[in-house]
């Protein structure tokens, strides 16, 4: 086909051509006008278990026992119990702002908190500092299974629900040590303070497992390290008696005294047994000169007594 066949072909169908367009884009925009809008949020958390150091070093690479503990991370991001603590939390703060600030339940992000939470429930809830609103609302959601906060989280609210954390996905980046967290909302900093509170009951919560998997260990140790500081104070004590008993005031001087003096005595003994071996070598030598001055005579004499008989 040439370039004027084309042409006129086009120039045939320019209306439908133009119609088209602009039919999907009016329809587009007509049944879609009235969705709400969706604000995402993503940050990524380093885990170090692939790449990370243990007491001994490098830890191993071990792809089925890494994948294990990615997986188990994972999945306790996305339990039931992380997800209520989150929308704890989140209660806890956006309860401690409008107390600070009243006028902020006036704003969209604040618009489930006015609605759901009555003005009374909302004055009992908030504590002295936000970390007491926080303790308030657990004990009040785990007071009664059919309370309002529980039904709020049972619910299918966009903020305080289950259903809106479900939301929340978390996966590895490649075959890092990073873990990508992302979270939808309709309203962006709802989106990115849900977000920011996941990241951080997920720390907590992650410190707590490995602390638990550690105590039964570190209370051995603890008692081993109780029992030698028993026998520590034992001794100090058996010495101390010992150093009083014995009018011991300085242990140290007075050892390094008795060692010098221990050392001088033993040179002073050496030499006097070397005085003593030559002592007894000269008497040895007179012995011998004077016995054999004394031989001679002896045996003139025995001739003498002789010749007299």
């Amino acid at each position: 086909m040439s370039l004027s066949e084309i042409l006129r072909l086009l120039g045939r169908k320019w209306m439908l051509l133009l119609l088209v367009p602009l039919v999907l884009s009016a329809s587009t925009y007509f049944f879609a006008r009235n969705l709400p809008k969706i604000y995402a949020s993503d940050t990524t958390i380093y885990t170090g278990i692939a790449s990370g150091y243990s007491l001994t070093g490098n830890a191993a690479a071990d792809y089925t026992t890494t994948n294990n503990a990615f997986d188990n991370l994972i999945n306790l991001i996305t339990s039931r119990s992380t997800k209520e603590e989150v929308v704890f939390n989140l209660l806890a703060s956006h309860l401690w702002d409008t107390r600070k600030h009243p006028e902020y339940l006036a704003y969209e992000e604040y618009e489930d908190l006015r609605e759901k939470l009555p003005a009374s429930l909302r004055q009992t809830l908030t504590g002295a500092t936000q970390e007491a609103t926080l303790e308030n609302i657990r004990t009040y959601a785990k007071s009664d299974n059919n309370n309002v906060i529980q039904r709020l989280l049972k619910s299918s609210n966009p903020t305080y629900s289950l259903t809106a954390l479900d939301m929340i996905s978390a996966s590895r980046i490649g075959s890092s040590d990073l873990i990508r967290l992302y979270f939808e909302s309709h309203n962006p900093e709802i989106a990115r303070t849900t977000l920011t509170l996941f990241t951080q009951v997920f720390l907590e919560q992650s410190k707590n497992l490995r602390e638990g998997q550690t105590s039964s260990v570190i209370k051995y140790y603890e008692a081993e390290l109780k029992k030698a500081k028993e026998r520590l104070d034992k001794a100090e004590s058996e010495n101390l008696a010992f150093n009083r008993s014995n009018n011991i005031i300085n242990y140290e001087s007075q050892s390094t005294n008795v060692a010098t003096q221990k050392e001088d005595l033993a040179q002073q003994l050496t030499e006097m047994n070397q005085q003593y071996a030559g002592a007894q070598a000269a008497l040895n030598a007179v012995n011998r000169k004077l016995g054999a001055s004394r031989r001679p005579c002896s045996a003139a004499a025995r001739c003498w007594s002789s010749a007299r008989n």
